[in-house]
């Protein structure tokens, strides 16, 4: 008997995602298999009910393995807001393929929901409450794997803080003032450095703070 393969139920739509059960039929028997998809994917599948080949089933198989990571990555995404770089690594982490991951990030970029600049300059905020100055913030958001487009938006948004005034609250709350000694105070200097503050940042620094004794 040679094989055959049915879409026998299509769902309606029901919180955006669609359900479909496929009958397959050979000489060993049939078996039914259910797939649920995002409805956007679905509807690029160009499907209906009747019968199909081979090659439907694999993108029905494919594309519903994208949908549950297509789900997946909103749900990491809105417990904890990420680079698109980053979201595509956590789902190669929770098992998903290269080849799913890759296709349902590109459908989450298409979607326009994920606003990587405005992530990018949401993470830089809270390292500038951290006290950190601009070199170490743009480091970081580069290690998240923020965009080239991303990281300028946060670069925009940074150039209008004053990192000389967190510069000189990071000197007093890890110092408590401008070291007296001369190896202190370049211990000081590399501490800042560490933090990302570029030297015009820190000698207007120490000028603050010495204009306040």
């Amino acid at each position: 008997m040679e094989e055959r393969i049915e879409i026998i139920s299509i769902s309606p739509p029901r919180d955006k995602k669609i359900v479909v059960q496929v009958l397959i039929k050979s000489s060993n028997g049939s078996q039914k298999a259910e797939f649920a998809f995002a409805e956007k994917i679905w509807k690029t599948l160009s499907l209906s009910m009747g019968i199909i080949n081979q090659e439907a089933l694999a993108d029905i198989e494919f594309y519903s393995e994208v949908s549950r990571a297509y789900f997946s990555a909103y749900a990491s995404f809105a417990y904890s807001p990420s680079s698109l770089k980053a979201l595509k690594q956590k789902l190669y982490q929770k098992g998903f393929s290269k080849n799913v991951c890759n296709e349902a990030i590109a459908i989450v970029e298409k979607d326009g929901y994920v606003k990587e600049g405005d992530i990018a300059v949401r993470r830089a905020q809270i390292f500038i409450s951290k006290l950190w100055g601009r070199l170490r913030i743009i480091a970081k958001l580069k290690e998240e794997g923020f965009s080239d487009g991303a990281i300028r938006e946060a670069e925009d948004f940074i150039s209008n803080v004053e990192f000389e005034k967190n510069c000189s609250i990071a000197i007093k709350k890890q110092f408590g003032e401008i070291p007296a000694d001369t190896r202190d105070r370049e211990k000081m200097y590399a501490y800042l450095s560490r933090q990302g503050y570029v030297s015009a940042d820190i000698h207007k620094a120490v000028r603050l703070l010495m204009k306040e004794k």
